[in-house]
């Protein structure tokens, strides 16, 4: 398998893990239960690991993309800035979410804590949904907006 086939392979699981992360902690603060917190900051610290990989093998996805004569730099740049801003969001969500889980505070502290955890879980979920939206487009078609289809067609008709 080839870094592309990596990349393909691991992205979704940030997506995915930040999403259900968010869900698991709504659900932790609405039922006033620590113990489902604690698995809404584990699942965020393991999201941001493994967002690591995805962000290392980005780079070997796009050679494979520039040696088959695939290489788009309009969508691969946007994905790579928005996918680089949602890992540094995941990781210190993660970096915040264990310190939730290890740290000995009061409980406003712990609530302002778990507070500022779930906007940022909130937040990286549309961020996440953009990058990962963007890395599709780079090769789907299908699913970029219409008015870039025509642009893009137009370009190509100007002589």
């Amino acid at each position: 398998m080839n870094a592309a086939h990596w990349h393909l392979l691991l992205n979704h699981f940030p997506i995915t893990g930040n999403y259900f992360s968010t869900f698991i902690l709504i659900i932790g603060i609405l039922i006033k239960n620590q113990s489902v917190k604690n698995t809404g900051f584990s699942l965020f610290i393991l999201t941001a690991l493994i967002a690591i990989p995805v962000l290392f093998t980005g780079d070997g996805a796009k050679d494979v993309l520039t040696s088959i004569g695939q290489k788009n730099e309009f969508y691969i740049h946007r994905h790579e800035k928005l996918a680089e801003n949602a890992f540094w969001l995941s990781i210190s969500i993660g970096i915040f979410s264990l310190g939730a889980l290890i740290g000995r505070r009061n409980k406003k502290q712990t609530r302002i804590l778990t507070i500022t955890i779930l906007i940022a879980g909130l937040g990286n979920s549309v961020l996440m949904t953009a990058a990962g939206n963007a890395g599709g487009q780079i090769r789907h078609t299908e699913i970029r907006p219409v008015n870039q289809l025509q642009n893009e067609n137009s370009i190509g008709d100007v002589k």
